[in-house]
C-alpha cells in the first residue's frame, strides 16, 4: 500500500502561512550538501582567505595554518614555515594569518605574531607594514598591480593610521592626506585598465566611512568610491609629496529615491570587467539600518565622468585648466593651485548612481554578506551575469541579472547546518564556486543542468544562463548551436517552434507510468501529498468530481488533508502545479474504499513526524 498519506490517528495540522511568491523568492531549493565535494580544514577559524593558485590548486588561509588543496588528487597539505621571532615560540598559537594573494608566480603571505606584521613571499621576507591588517580586523585590502602593492591597512600594530598606500619596492612610495576620510572600512580595489592609453589607468577604491552629518536622521555611515592614477607617484616638493596628487571620492548612493529610502552600508563590492572599459560594471551589496540589504550596480563609464565633470563640494573658486584629479605623465610636476585644490576638496558634488537610478537590482529581507559575479555564455552568444550571493544563515542564492526584474535562479545548500560562509572565490572557467565556512571548504557546482532534466519547459522556466535544451535533455548551454535557452522572459513558448508541437498540460515523468491506487477505510482522516518541483510555481488538488483544492504547503510538499474520508472523497487526483503558462501534473492517485474494517493501530513516531512535517513553515 503506498504511503501517500497517514491514515491512522486523528492529526492537529498546524495551519501555514503561505507568503505571496515574488521575483525574489528562489525558485528553487537544491541541497547538495551530500553530493558536493568538501574539505576539512585543520581547526576551526573566525575568519578563511581563498586564493585559487591555478586549476589544480586552492590555498586556504585561517587563523593560524595555510594548507593547499590539490584539487586533481583531493589531497591537502601545510604550507609555508611561518617567521616568528626566537623568544617568542613559546606563544606561536597567538599567530593568525591575515593576508594572502598571488604575485606574479609566487605567493605573499601576511600574518600578525604578538602583535607584530609579518609578510613573507616563497622567495623570502617582506616587509609588513602597511600590508598587514590587524588580527580578526576588517576593512583592509590588497591588491597588486605589476610590482606594485596597494593596500588599505594600518600602519602600527595598534590598528591606527589606517589609510590606501602604494608600495613598491618593498617600501610605501604614496599614502593619504589624514582628513581625507574619516574612520574608513575598506570593501575593495580594482585597476581600472584603459587599454587605449595606459597610462590613463586608474584604482578604484570602495569604502565606507564616518558620516560628518550629525543630525538625528542622518546614517552614521556614508558609502564611497575613490579614484588614484596608477602613475601617482605624489604631489610636489611643496605640496602632497609623497602623498596621492589624483585622489578624488565620490558618494556611492543605493536605494529608491521616490520614497527616501537608501542603503547606506557598504558590505561587499565585485567589479565585473568588459572589454571595453568603461562598459564594466560595479555590483555593491549594501544594507540599511532596519536590517535589509540591496545589491544596486554601477557603470564604470559613468563613475568616471563623473570624476571628470562634476564640480568639488564646498569650493566655489575657478578650475585650473590642469583638473585636479586627472593623470599626468609627472604628478611631481604638477601646480600648487592644483594640488592645494585637491588637498582641501577631495570630494565631488555629484553623487554616483545605479545604473537602474529609480531603484536597486534586488532588495530582500535576507541578509547577505557577500556577493560573487559569474560571466556566463549563453547559448545563443549572449552574456549573461550571475550574481552569487551568501545568506546569514550559510546558503547561496544564484541570481541572473537580466536588466528587468530580478529572478533567483535557486538556493543552494552547501552543508546541513547553519554556519557563517566567510569567504567565496569563483574559478569562473570550471564554473566552479568555493564556499568557506569556519571548519569546511566546499566545492559548489553552478551548472547544474540535470535539475532541468524533466522537460524542455522546465529548462526554460528556470532561466538559468548555465543550461539549455537540446530535444531530449538539459545540459550545458554551450554544448551545441540547436539548443534551447530563453534566459530574459523564460517563456515556454520557445519549446514550441518549428515542428515542436505545444502541450500546455504534461505529466511528469515520474508519474506517467501509473496511477497509484491506494485502499482507505471508511470515516478516517487521510492525506495526499505531492513534492514541490518550483517555489514559483501554484499548486492545486484536483478531483474527478470536477472540484480543485488549494494546497496546504510545507517546505518541501503540497499536502491534501482530507479529515474524514465519505463515500464522495473516493476516487481519482491529481497534483497539479501551475507556473507562468505551463500546467504540469506531478502525481496521480486513486482512492479506493476498504471493503473491510480497519484497526486503527500506527507508531507515535510515525504520528510526530507527520505533524512537525506538516507544520513546517516556508522559509519566504
Amino acid at each position: 500500500m503506498a504511503s501517500a498519506g497517514l491514515c491512522c490517528c486523528v492529526l492537529v495540522i498546524c495551519s501555514v502561512i503561505v507568503p505571496d511568491y515574488t521575483s525574489v523568492i528562489p525558485r528553487l531549493i537544491e541541497k547538495i550538501h551530500d553530493e558536493a565535494r568538501s574539505f576539512s580544514l585543520p581547526k576551526n577559524s573566525s575568519h578563511i582567505i581563498l586564493l585559487q593558485y591555478n586549476k589544480s590548486h586552492l590555498y586556504v588561509a585561517g587563523d593560524q595554518f595555510l594548507v593547499s588543496i590539490n584539487l586533481q588528487t583531493n589531497k591537502t597539505k601545510k604550507e609555508f614555515q611561518l617567521i616568528v621571532e626566537e623568544d617568542k615560540k613559546e606563544n606561536q598559537h597567538k599567530t593568525c594569518l591575515t593576508a594572502l594573494k598571488k604575485k606574479g608566480d609566487s605567493k605573499l603571505l601576511c600574518w600578525i605574531n604578538q602583535g607584530k606584521p609579518f609578510c613573507q613571499e616563497e622567495d623570502g621576507e617582506y616587509k609588513a607594514n602597511g600590508i598587514s591588517l590587524k588580527c580578526g580586523a576588517h576593512g583592509s585590502l590588497m591588491l597588486f598591480v605589476e610590482n606594485e602593492i596597494y593596500a588599505a591597512a594600518p600602519l602600527y600594530p595598534s590598528g591606527q593610521n589606517l589609510q590606501f598606500r602604494k608600495i613598491r619596492n618593498n617600501r610605501m612610495v604614496v599614502w593619504m592626506y589624514d582628513t581625507w576620510v574619516s574612520e574608513p572600512t575598506f570593501i575593495q580595489a580594482s585597476w581600472i585598465k584603459k587599454k587605449e592609453d595606459p597610462s590613463q589607468d586608474k584604482i578604484y577604491t570602495f569604502f565606507r566611512e564616518k558620516n560628518t552629518d550629525k543630525s538625528p536622521d542622518a546614517d552614521p555611515w556614508i558609502s564611497r568610491v575613490a579614484q588614484v592614477c596608477k602613475n601617482d607617484e605624489g604631489g610636489s616638493e611643496t605640496v602632497l609629496q609623497n602623498i596621492w596628487s589624483s585622489f578624488l571620492k565620490a558618494r556611492l548612493m543605493c536605494g529608491i529615491p521616490s520614497d527616501s529610502i537608501y542603503f547606506n552600508r557598504l558590505h561587499d563590492v565585485f567589479v565585473v570587467e568588459a572589454d571595453k572599459w568603461r562598459d564594466s560594471k560595479v555590483y555593491g551589496l549594501f544594507s540599511s539600518s532596519w536590517n535589509s540589504t540591496a545589491v544596486c550596480v554601477y557603470s564604470v563609464g559613468q563613475i568616471e565622468k563623473i570624476f571628470q565633470t562634476s564640480k568639488f563640494k564646498g569650493y566655489d573658486g575657478p578650475i585650473p585648466s590642469q583638473r585636479p584629479g586627472s593623470c599626468v605623465q609627472n604628478s611631481r610636476l604638477l601646480s600648487d593651485d592644483v594640488l592645494n585644490l585637491l588637498k582641501s576638496h577631495p570630494e565631488i558634488e555629484d553623487r554616483v548612481f545605479p545604473i537602474k537610478s529609480d531603484s536597486p537590482l534586488l532588495i530582500s529581507q535576507k541578509m547577505y554578506s557577500k556577493i560573487v559575479v559569474d560571466q556566463v555564455i549563453g547559448a545563443h552568444g549572449n552574456i549573461y551575469n550571475v550574481l552569487l550571493l551568501a545568506t546569514g544563515d550559510g546558503k547561496i542564492h544564484k541570481m541572473t541579472d537580466t536588466g528587468d526584474k530580478p529572478f533567483i535562479i535557486a538556493e543552494i545548500h552547501p552543508i546541513n547546518a547553519i554556519a557563517s560562509i566567510l569567504s567565496m572565490s569563483l574559478d569562473s572557467k570550471a564554473k566552479r564556486l568555493f564556499v568557506a565556512y569556519p571548519s569546511e571548504v566546499v566545492e559548489v557546482n553552478l551548472e547544474t543542468c540535470s535539475s532541468y532534466n524533466e522537460s524542455c519547459q522546465e529548462c526554460v522556466l528556470a532561466r538559468d544562463p548555465y543550461c539549455a535544451w537540446d530535444g531530449k535533455t538539459s545540459l550545458s548551454a554551450t554544448s551545441g548551436k540547436h539548443v534551447i535557452q530563453n534566459v530574459e522572459k523564460g517563456d515556454i513558448g520557445v519549446c514550441f517552434k518549428g515542428n515542436r508541437r505545444r502541450r500546455d498540460t504534461s505529466i511528469s515523468p515520474s508519474t506517467s507510468s501509473k496511477v497509484i491506487s491506494i485502499t482507505v477505510p471508511n470515516s478516517i482522516p487521510y492525506f495526499l501529498s505531492c513534492p514541490l518541483t518550483s517555489y514559483h510555481a501554484r499548486y492545486f488538488w484536483k478531483h474527478e468530481n470536477g472540484s480543485n483544492v488549494e494546497c496546504e504547503l510545507t517546505e518541501s510538499e503540497c499536502l491534501y488533508l482530507i479529515r474524514k474520508m465519505q463515500s464522495q472523497d473516493y476516487g481519482n487526483y491529481e497534483c497539479i502545479s501551475v507556473e507562468r503558462d505551463y500546467t504540469k501534473t506531478l502525481v496521480m492517485y486513486n482512492l479506493k474504499e476498504s471493503s473491510g474494517s480497519l484497526m486503527l493501530s500506527c507508531s507515535v513516531l510515525m504520528i510526530m513526524w507527520a505533524v512537525v512535517f506538516v507544520s513546517l513553515p516556508i522559509s519566504y
